[in-house]
């Protein structure tokens, strides 16, 4: 089994406008939940849209509001599993919602080093970074017999 992670990024207006020297953010696979969809269904079809990525399992992860002083946006978090080929890093993104997203294949090492040496700066990113590194070993060793 390879031990990497796939992370995307995209230009967001947000760090842009803020004047931030890199605008494009490293992110997870991310997305609202449609009408009728549950958080795991979003989370497989997002896989799918954002990175032509179809997970053999989806583990739950923490859920959290990311700033419930101001929105009431409800963040699920999940970890996804999938075999990462060498290729797996595309550029893609439905161009019907304007999205030009790049996929990046790293070493879980280096996914550590990025988010404790500030190179992840999106917040959903760098929990489910630091939830893994906590479980890596136990996602390892597959799901409990039974």
């Amino acid at each position: 089994m390879r031990d990497r992670v796939l992370v995307v990024d995209q230009f967001r207006a947000g760090p842009a406008a803020r004047g931030d020297g890199q605008p494009w953010i490293y992110e997870p696979v991310a997305g609202r939940i449609d009408a009728g969809e549950t958080p795991e269904s979003t989370a497989l079809r997002e896989a799918v849209e954002e990175a032509g990525l179809t997970l053999e399992r989806l583990i739950p992860a923490p859920a959290f509001y990311p700033s419930p002083g101001v929105a009431a946006e409800f963040i699920y978090g999940f970890i996804g599993i999938a075999e990462l080929p060498d290729d797996a890093a595309t550029v893609s993104g439905l161009p019907s919602e304007g999205e030009d997203i790049r996929g990046h294949v790293i070493p879980r090492d280096e996914f550590m080093r990025m988010a404790l040496d500030g190179r992840i700066v999106s917040g959903p990113l760098l929990i489910l970074a630091l939830w893994l590194d906590r479980r890596a070993d136990e996602l390892r060793q597959g799901p409990a017999p039974g």
